[in-house]
């Protein structure tokens, strides 16, 4: 059985690599995946986002832009 982790993320740039570290470090052994939800945010989270996912198959994220969707609408 798979274990599947939902962090919902805005503007959490300063955190989103350090959070993925301890993740993946504490998830080992387990058979898990991480589903990073950007809610529309301002600043570059998407883009590390992007970065930690395209290294881990088992890191996945949805986004979406504030623009064209209210903020709280991804959760």
């Amino acid at each position: 059985m798979k274990l599947s982790i939902i962090i919902p993320s805005y503007n959490e740039e300063g955190n989103i690599k350090e959070l993925n570290k301890k993740l993946i470090n504490t998830l080992k052994d387990i058979d898990y995946e991480l589903l990073y939800i950007n809610d529309g945010s301002t600043d570059t989270t998407l883009e590390k986002i992007k970065e930690i996912s395209k290294d881990n198959e088992f890191i996945k994220y949805i986004s979406h832009n504030p623009v064209e969707t209210p903020r709280g609408i991804c959760l």
